[in-house]
């Protein structure tokens, strides 16, 4: 069968079945629809009067996947080294000792708030190490004894240690070494008992151990 030159309507006609056919054979029944293909479109497309517009590849879009962000990795807290608390600077005070014919009672002197840190003898002196709070107002200190021994073997004497804050409401942190003669004690038991050597015990009041003066 000869075809006549397709014309524009012809042309479209050729393009509406090509698209049918194209669905047809993409059908599940396109064994049984191929058939029905009208027998001369073939020869339409043999003539190149019409192409077949060629199948465009999907776009590919590539998937954005949001990167999972992985938490900060916490860094364990530094520890800071521990801190020495640093000691108070020592002042030291030389006072005599205050001999007294009087009882060694605090309620009878002035006694605000202090630690004793440390007793010792060199000598002659008595060497007492406190702390205390202050750094406003001139604190003094003085020791106290009646001048009276207890007959025991060695004898005993007791000793009080005074502090006046003279009403001080500081908070620093303060220590003082204070050393007091411990001469006028020792002419008066060499005047009680002349033929008996030392030594003497001391009994400082909050002090727990006894100090042992020898001469």
């Amino acid at each position: 069968m000869h075809l006549p030159i397709p014309t524009r309507a012809s042309l479209a006609i050729a393009a509406v079945l090509v698209a049918v056919t194209a669905v047809i054979l993409d059908s599940p029944h396109r064994a049984r629809s191929f058939s029905l293909m009208p027998s001369y479109l073939p020869a339409v497309l043999r003539s190149g009067a019409y192409q077949l517009p060629p199948t465009a590849a999907p776009a590919l879009t590539p998937s954005t996947v949001p990167a999972t962000a992985e938490p900060p990795t916490a860094e364990p807290p530094t520890a800071e080294p521990p801190v020495s608390p640093t000691p108070p600077p020592l002042k030291t005070t030389a006072v005599p000792i205050v001999v007294m014919r009087g009882p060694v009672d605090p309620a009878v002197w002035t006694v605000d708030g202090y630690a004793i840190e440390k007793v010792a003898i060199d000598g002659d002196y008595l060497l007492i190490i406190v702390r205390y709070s202050g750094g406003c107002r001139t604190h003094d200190f003085h020791l106290v004894t009646s001048g009276l021994f207890m007959e025991s073997n060695p004898v005993q004497s007791d000793l009080l240690l005074t502090h006046d804050d003279h009403g001080d409401l500081c908070e620093a942190l303060l220590a003082a070494k204070l050393i007091f003669d411990l001469g006028p004690l020792k002419r008066t038991y060499q005047h009680a008992y002349p033929n008996a050597p030392g030594p003497i015990i001391l009994r400082l009041r909050d002090w727990t151990e006894p100090v042992r003066y020898e001469f």
